[in-house]
């Protein structure tokens, strides 16, 4: 099936590309024809690491076809909801809404440095909702004013690295001036520093996108997890209205340790005498993993000695 024939031409944008229906697939495709058929080779290959991220929030890149006049063009998913600007016009709900928007921000560029690229540009046009409501980057977009090259991933370094992050800060930033300050010239405080730092428009020169999106996803899901231990046949939930556990060995001065739920995990926050994680002796303060096992009393001690105590953890998801 000949391009022509494949792709219906709805109608075009001022900046050259042109919405269109793909009849192979019966799906609304964009055509962004903004480079010379040199290019051909170096976009194939730029493609076909693009196919390998698997992000929700990243626009598919489906092909790239010759048209007319030495041209080739990148086949990019049509998204059809609206665009950020729409969406900031708008009256976010509140703290929830504007953090679940940054959150899938901040994870499209996880993914893209995750393979060491960086993406073209972060600004406001490049961002739009697709029809299941989820935040998408276009990584394609046509030459800015005083260029001539249109923009695409580049090789992530130092300085790139830097520059996303602060693009995302800043746009942190004017999110929570707009939506959730009360005085509407400086950001709300949260109880998480680096997420401070991400709304005051500052990443420090430690940030990176991982680290924002580990941060927010559980500042997102604060208080929603949930733990159940079970110790000599009994068991025990930890949650939101209770966070904190004591567990004894049969022989007080054997083995004592406390968990404690913090609203974003559970850790070991006391441990006395011996205390075992998985095996290894604990020493407190002690993250605990989803699922695990405590044991009160060392090895070298008898079986009847020994007792354990499971612990499983919920693993709530950020619903978008």
């Amino acid at each position: 099936m000949s391009t022509s024939t494949r792709y219906s031409i709805k109608n075009s944008s001022a900046d050259g590309s042109q919405r269109a229906n793909d009849s192979h697939l019966n799906r609304d495709i964009v055509l962004k024809p903004w480079w010379p058929a040199t290019e051909r080779d170096h976009l194939r290959a730029l493609i076909a690491t693009l196919a390998n991220i698997q992000s929700k929030h990243v626009a598919d890149v489906y092909d790239l076809i010759d048209m007319s006049g030495g041209i080739v063009a990148v086949v990019e998913e049509h998204l059809e909801g609206k665009s950020l600007s729409e969406w900031e016009a708008g009256t976010p709900s509140g703290e929830p809404e504007v953090l679940r928007v940054l959150l899938q921000m901040v994870g499209a560029v996880k993914a893209l440095h995750s393979y060491q690229l960086s993406p073209p540009s972060l600004n406001t046009a490049n961002w739009r909702f697709d029809a299941e409501g989820l935040l998408n980057l276009s990584l394609f977009c046509p030459p800015t004013s005083g260029q001539t090259r249109p923009g695409e991933p580049i090789k992530l370094t130092e300085d790139s690295a830097a520059a996303d992050l602060l693009a995302l800060a800043q746009h942190a930033r004017r999110f929570a001036v707009q939506h959730l300050s009360k005085h509407g010239s400086e950001p709300p405080v949260l109880t998480d520093p680096v997420l401070q730092h991400l709304l005051n428009g500052a990443p420090t020169a430690t940030s990176t996108a991982a680290m924002f999106y580990q941060r927010l996803n559980a500042y997102l899901l604060r208080d929603q997890h949930r733990a159940v231990v079970i110790y000599r046949n009994r068991s025990a939930e930890l949650n939101s209205t209770r966070r904190t556990l004591k567990l004894t060995h049969p022989t007080p001065s054997i083995a004592e340790t406390t968990i404690h739920y913090d609203g974003t995990g559970f850790a070991v926050i006391a441990s006395t005498g011996e205390v075992y994680l998985n095996n290894i002796r604990v020493v407190a303060p002690t993250p605990m993993p989803g699922s695990c096992v405590l044991t009160l009393g060392a090895p070298i001690r008898s079986w009847s000695e020994r007792h354990f105590i499971t612990f499983d953890a919920s693993h709530p998801e950020v619903v978008f």
